[in-house]
């Protein structure tokens, strides 16, 4: 893979890091460091699968990638082949982690990716900007279940939805953002039905503002200094751009 996708890579396990920190200052406790570790290989391996669904025109491709990725990591298949072995690696790290949760975890994590799946198709075949906008903010929202479903048990319910709604939050603005972004190289490619006109780009960003503003406004500033750094670190070292 490309020196700028390695660095794209590193950015989004960093990233972990800054989210880690955030849930620790919204509970109010500490969490255990395998939580960090889990959150950091889920997003790496998020981010392995994106760089290979983006480049599937098929609906039938991607769905067939991402049911084969799903069934490994549930423990129902023996093997996984992208293609790529280092995408193998993450994916069976991920899949040993996942081994060391208790089997609801495991089925939350599961049931959700089939989930993010499914809303991940819909944005893909949208072909008005609101829908569009509706499925990208959706998809935000899935996305942040990966790392909620990880929060220890002993971490009670109003913390947990606490933590939950800032997730999403955070998960829906990326999202967003992220398409606001490259929209016009995600058109050209063929990965959306979406112009790049100046409408379509401004109902996109207008999409993301609330929730931009409500992560804003419930973060410190340390916390939005890593967001700001781990943003501006994914989008100079997108892989498309080297």
């Amino acid at each position: 893979m490309k020196e700028g996708f390695q660095k794209s890579l590193r950015n989004y396990e960093a990233a972990a890091g800054v989210l880690f920190i955030a849930a620790e200052n919204l509970l109010g406790q500490k969490l255990p460091q395998t939580t960090l570790e889990t959150w950091r290989l889920t997003l790496a391996t998020m981010r392995m699968a994106d760089y290979h669904i983006d480049s599937m025109k098929s609906s039938t491709h991607r769905r067939g990638f991402f049911l084969g990725a799903i069934s490994y990591l549930d423990d129902k298949t023996d093997g996984f082949n992208s293609g790529d072995e280092l995408t193998d690696k993450y994916f069976t790290k991920l899949r040993d982690r996942l081994r060391s949760y208790p089997i609801q975890k495991r089925d939350a994590f599961r049931d959700n990716g089939l989930a993010y799946m499914e809303v991940a198709e819909q944005r893909a075949a949208a072909v008005e900007v609101g829908r569009f906008t509706f499925y990208r903010r959706l998809e935000g929202h899935v996305a942040s279940r990966f790392f909620t479903i990880f929060l220890p048990d002993e971490v009670d319910s109003q913390k947990r939805e606490k933590c939950g709604r800032w997730f999403s939050s955070v998960g829906r603005a990326a999202d967003c953002f992220d398409s606001f972004a490259d929209i016009k190289d995600d058109y050209a490619e063929g990965e959306t039905l979406i112009e790049p006109s100046i409408r379509n780009r401004a109902v996109i960003l207008v999409g993301g503002l609330r929730d931009g503003l409500f992560v804003v406004t419930n973060s410190n500033f340390k916390t939005l200094t890593g967001i700001a750094q781990a943003t501006i670190g994914t989008w100079q070292n997108n892989s498309r751009a080297i």
